[in-house]
């Protein structure tokens, strides 16, 4: 046989081999997808199981990612609004409630000096019913006491009435005295009926209450009170007045 013909059947042999190997290729890719074609050969069918693959949600944010701020709208242009002034309300001023101070107790006032008068005597006049017949009379009744409180009796003051129902003492009525239509008419009832000795009196109605307007002052060389207005009613409940002079300095 010469070198051609040897060439040609090693070329035939190869392509005979190589398609031996394509089949058998062909047969096990067979055999393993479809493992029953092999008969009692395949023994018992094994069933792959893949591996369950769970998805791993992936975040699209970096780890440490961290809002970027916003930009803020733009401003929109407040209209402005015209307002109605409303009317005022009044509205009580609370004070708040003062504090309390402690202040010390005081001890006992002093009695305040009477206040000095231009004349030595002064006087207090008071209104009652007549202590005799009360209803039936109408007297100017007196007393005068000294600085201590005392009685004043002597015989260098003088007690002058005058006024209307022409009544006048003159310069005739000393403490202890009364004076009757202008005269002195005897000592005083009442320095005896409890206004003392120095007590003086200047009967205006024995008949009867009586109105009028007198005038009471004392002399002591010269005059030593000021003129002292008498105004009697003619009602029982002040048919009579009462003249205390006290001695002021």
């Amino acid at each position: 046989m010469n070198k051609r013909g040897n060439g040609a059947l090693f070329n035939i042999l190869a392509v005979v081999m190589l398609a031996l190997a394509v089949l058998a290729c062909l047969c096990y890719s067979t055999l393993f997808f479809v493992p029953s074609l092999a008969g009692p050969l395949a023994g018992p069918a094994v069933v792959a199981r893949l591996p369950t693959i769970t998805p791993t949600p992936t975040s699209v944010f970096p780890p440490t990612w961290t809002p970027s701020p916003t930009s803020p709208p733009p401003d929109t242009p407040t209209p402005f609004i015209v307002s109605t002034a409303e009317p005022t309300e009044d509205r009580p001023t609370i004070t708040p409630a003062p504090t309390r101070t402690r202040v010390p107790t005081p001890g006992p006032s002093p009695t305040p000096s009477p206040t000095r008068s231009k004349y030595p005597f002064t006087a207090e006049v008071t209104y009652q019913p007549s202590p005799i017949n009360a209803c039936g009379a109408s007297y100017i009744i007196g007393t005068i006491m000294d600085l201590q409180g005392q009685p004043v009796t002597t015989s260098d003051i003088i007690i002058h009435v005058e006024g209307d129902g022409d009544i006048d003492s003159g310069y005739a009525m000393h403490p202890g005295e009364q004076v009757r239509g202008n005269r002195i008419d005897g000592r005083s009832p009442f320095t005896g009926l409890g206004f003392g000795p120095s007590a003086w009196d200047v009967v205006i109605n024995l008949s009867g209450t009586s109105a009028g307007t007198w005038q009471v002052w004392l002399l002591k060389n010269g005059q030593a009170s000021d003129r002292i207005e008498i105004r009697l009613q003619s009602d029982c409940t002040t048919s009579s007045a009462v003249v205390r002079f006290q001695q002021n300095h």
